[in-house]
């Protein structure tokens, strides 16, 4: 477990994880925003076979986000690339735990984790052209616009565009 603060923190993702995992797949409020990789509904079949994947996965990283006792949300360290030293990350957060900070805390912590104990030198981001919290999110921590990825995403019966964010090692202690 990674303790973030007294309250919050980290711990891998496990197979009682289910419901949590199903609760973020399957809400509207969280898919809206997500650039998830299956359409909404997710299948309960669907559920197991990603709940396998997070829980057996060696390159990726999947945590349990948890306040007090309480599962809010997931994070994860994806598409570790040892050869240029960088990956990819991502945090759901279930709707209740919207807006109460769990999310930027998660990133330090990530950031952290990333640059500190993996030794990457980049961080990408990929966040749906309608998530104006996660934009600002990674703005706040100096992740910079790098492109933009043009219809990329189908979800809730429309295409829409992936942003791309970068943050280099060192950068997000300037300013």
């Amino acid at each position: 477990m990674l303790k973030i603060n007294n309250k919050l923190s980290l711990e891998p993702f496990s197979t009682s994880d289910e419901a949590l995992l199903n609760t973020l797949y399957n809400n509207q409020e969280v898919t809206k925003y997500g650039t998830l990789k299956y359409s909404y509904p997710v299948s309960d079949s669907t559920i197991k076979y990603l709940l396998k994947t997070f829980t057996e996965s060696r390159s990726d990283k999947f945590y349990t986000i948890k306040h007090e006792d309480e599962k809010v949300g997931m994070a994860q360290i994806l598409q570790v690339d040892n050869v240029n030293r960088k990956c990819k990350v991502g945090i759901l957060l279930t709707p209740d735990s919207f807006g109460l900070g769990y999310g930027s805390l998660v990133l330090e912590e990530l950031i952290n984790i990333c640059f500190n104990h993996m030794n990457l030198h980049k961080i990408e981001l990929e966040i749906a052209e309608n998530n104006v919290h996660s934009i600002r999110l990674a703005e706040k921590h100096h992740f910079q616009k790098e492109g933009t990825l043009k219809e990329s995403f189908y979800t809730h019966g429309k295409y829409k565009d992936i942003l791309l964010y970068g943050l280099i090692k060192g950068e997000q202690t300037k300013i």
